[in-house]
């Protein structure tokens, strides 16, 4: 850089103009040397860095690109409407303009460029697909369904229950209530939010809970949601004491439409019913009808179903022990069957898959008005149940395990026990043979026991001075079995896991007796569903064998080798 001194280039300067640019080049000299000294040092920087020094880009002479816009979208991809409705979506991203295309007359579409959005009317019933396209080429599809909706959701709901039900009972008998409240089209499903319930009602009590709704129309009907205020109260009533026991296990496993058991109850002849069906296909429908052709009536229930679940002998003990426990609590509802029109009870939890079971038992009596017909019917899901009302039950798939039986002919469990004497002989339940006659002229006799409920009595006496412990015990014949029983007193009833070894004792209470003291011990009994008959029930003072943990243990039912333990990891080397 060479600099020019201006107060030589300028002679006829003033002499104080003169010392002023004197001064002013001499800054200015100053300035020039410190920034050739700055990237002296910045340029040995560099260099020591191994860095070299970049050149400052050269301004760019191209335009700035286009913004890119946004992805092409609608507010929603599932579009439903009602016959003759509209609605509108929203349009979002993409260039415009846009055009839309249906794969079927449905509906009518059109868009709205200044509001981006996209109108549709519905011209028929039906299923479409729905493409939205921009000015570049991209496309977003939705579907559109034009039906009606999958049902109705009501705004209030009441419940009638009876005795002490506990939260599981009364989150059945709620969803019951709501699905003959709702009464949803043929395939439609009915979800429902979940809601917590109190421990137990006491007669006299009252539940009012906000339950939330929602009706999956299984893309066949427009879905619906809404809220269901329902009001629940408790009342007391007398322990429903069954006269007759209506036993439908024929065909056992069921794969098409039709009657599975008919049967008629009045008033002062209540009735137990007792079903055990396994769905050979998936898409099978079990319910329980009940109507009054002649009149209208009011019923009590007590009991609920289990299943579905292709565990049979888990689905079989837990319908027992549903039912002896809400006996227990005097659980129930009270249903009104108006003339002509039949109320549905629920088999189940749920949707049935191949192989499934629904089993169940329930106590049923009419407390006032016509007879009811109670109705087990099978059909294809989403067909209408009601239309089999009236027609006769399908053919027996062999085994003859369908009739009615009298009730009154069950005899006790008893068993009395006397410590330091012999024990007393032991009793045996669900002889092939049956218990009880069958009604039904050529039926068979009840093999197994099944629905036949046997009261528990025992009596212990202890003459000694000493504390004596008494156990209560059952003996298989060789196959599986799970035994359900309730003492009187306890909170809920007994499970004893599956058991089979032929000949062994396995406890299934132990009980102390005091010194000098007789007791009296009171309790029911049901064979499970799913087990094997006939099974030894004793009492005996020597400890019989604890049993199996698990059905899958090494001593268990169905017995699952051990996975073994994973290999320890290698030694690290250091």
């Amino acid at each position: 850089m060479r600099l020019v001194s201006t107060v030589a280039a300028l002679p006829n300067l003033s002499s104080r103009s003169r010392d002023a640019l004197r001064s002013r080049d001499v800054s200015r000299s100053r300035n020039a040397a410190a920034a050739a000294t700055l990237v002296a040092f910045i340029s040995f920087a560099t260099a020591a860095l191994g860095q070299p020094t970049v050149p400052a880009p050269a301004p760019s002479t191209s335009a700035s690109p286009a913004p890119v816009p946004a992805p092409l979208q609608l507010a929603k991809t599932h579009l439903q409407l009602n016959p003759k409705a509209t609605t509108e979506i929203a349009i979002s991203g993409g260039l415009p303009p846009y055009t839309v295309v249906l794969s079927a007359p449905v509906a009518e579409a059109t868009i709205d460029a200044a509001r981006a959005t996209l109108s549709l009317r519905a011209l028929a019933t039906g299923s479409a697909t729905l493409s939205v396209s921009d000015a570049a080429g991209a496309t977003v599809v939705a579907s559109v369904l034009v039906a009606p909706n999958a049902g109705f959701v009501p705004s209030d709901v009441s419940v009638a229950l009876l005795g002490a039900p506990g939260p599981d009972f009364i989150a059945a008998q709620i969803r019951a209530a709501l699905q003959r409240a709702l009464r949803p089209l043929p395939g439609a499903r009915i979800v429902l939010a979940a809601t917590p319930y109190p421990e137990n009602l006491r007669p006299g009590e009252r539940l009012d809970v906000a339950v939330r709704v929602h009706l999956d129309g299984a893309n066949r009907y427009v879905d619906v949601d809404g809220i269901a205020n329902v009001h629940v109260i408790a009342n007391a009533a007398p322990r429903i004491e069954p006269a007759t026991l209506f036993y439908s296990d024929d065909p056992e496993k069921v794969s098409a439409d039709g009657v599975l058991f008919s049967g008629t109850l009045s008033l002062g002849r209540s009735i137990r019913l007792y079903y055990y069906h396994q769905a050979a296909v998936t898409g099978r429908e079990l319910a329980i009808l009940l109507d009054s052709p002649a009149g209208t009536a009011q019923v009590r229930v007590v009991g609920q179903g289990a299943g579905p679940n292709a565990a049979v002998m888990f689905v079989g003990q837990s319908a027992t022990f549903r039912y002896l426990d809400g006996r227990a609590r005097g659980a129930g509802v009270t249903l009104d069957v108006p003339v002509g029109a039949p109320v549905e009870l629920f088999a189940g939890d749920g949707p049935v898959q191949a192989a499934d079971l629904v089993a169940g038992v329930l106590d049923v009596a009419v407390a006032d008005g016509d007879p009811v017909r109670v109705t087990v019917v099978s059909v294809s899901e989403g067909s209408d149940l009601r239309a089999l009302l009236g027609t006769g039950e399908v053919p027996s798939d062999g085994r003859h395990r369908r009739g009615e039986y009298d009730l009154s002919k069950a005899d006790p469990l008893a068993l009395a026990y006397r410590v330091g004497e012999a024990e007393p002989p032991p009793v045996s339940v669900g002889g092939v043979g049956g218990a009880l006659p069958n009604l039904r002229p050529g039926g068979h006799g009840l093999a197994g026991d099944y629905g036949l409920l046997r009261p528990l009595d025992f009596t212990l006496a202890n003459p000694t001075d000493a504390a004596a412990s008494v156990y209560f015990y059952e003996q298989p014949i060789g196959y599986p079995v799970t035994t359900t029983t309730y003492f009187d007193g306890d909170p809920a009833p007994l499970r004893v896991q599956c058991v089979k070894t032929a000949g062994k004792r396995y406890l299934v209470r132990a009980f102390g007796v005091a010194p000098r003291t007789t007791e009296r011990i009171t309790g029911s009994y049901m064979t499970d569903g799913g087990s094997t008959y006939p099974l030894t029930f004793g009492l005996s003072p020597a400890a019989p064998a604890a049993p199996p943990a698990t059905m899958t243990a090494a001593d268990g039912c169905f017995p699952k080798s051990a996975v073994p333990a994973p290999a320890p990891p290698a030694p690290r080397l250091p």
